[in-house]
């Protein structure tokens, strides 16, 4: 999980709806799992939810949403 801040210029673009402001808040978690098959190789799958919005600064506040996800063959070098 994690929170954060960031600057954009979407915002400009005034027949959005999604971001109103420069400045806008970033939320986000994560979840995932690996598995070792062996000592050197492992697989591991992961998903993620991610929130974008000026948390109510602006009359323009929709927000921008994301779901995401990530497979991944691994080989540890010794």
């Amino acid at each position: 999980m994690g929170a954060g801040a960031l600057g954009n210029n979407i915002y400009r673009g005034r027949r959005q709806q999604e971001v109103g402001e420069g400045f806008e808040f970033a939320l986000q978690g994560d979840i995932g799992l690996r598995y070792m098959i062996s000592d050197q190789w492992s697989i591991s799958a992961e998903g993620g939810y991610r929130h974008i919005s000026d948390a109510g600064l602006s009359t323009r506040n929709e927000g921008l949403n994301s779901l995401g996800g990530l497979m991944q063959v691994s080989y540890r070098f010794h």
